[in-house]
């Protein structure tokens, strides 16, 4: 089996020389951050306002949800 040795003059570029050099990545990394964004944005407001994510330990417990649950 062959090594797949490095040549002698290969350097690892850093992020700053392989990605903020290039100004065709700027709208790639827009596009990951804004998706990023929206995705944590999304989770966190339907972590905190629907009714069947329950995050309290007593809001688990309980058996029915929403409206069932004043009745009983």
């Amino acid at each position: 089996m062959g090594s797949h040795a490095k040549p002698e003059t290969y350097k690892p570029k850093s992020f700053k020389e392989a990605w903020l050099s290039d100004p065709g990545a700027y709208p790639v990394m827009g596009v990951i951050v804004f998706a990023g964004g929206m995705c944590a944005v999304w989770s966190f407001y339907t972590m905190f306002t629907h009714p069947d994510a329950r995050i309290n330990k007593t809001d688990r417990k309980s058996v029915f949800r929403g409206e069932l649950k004043s009745e009983n």
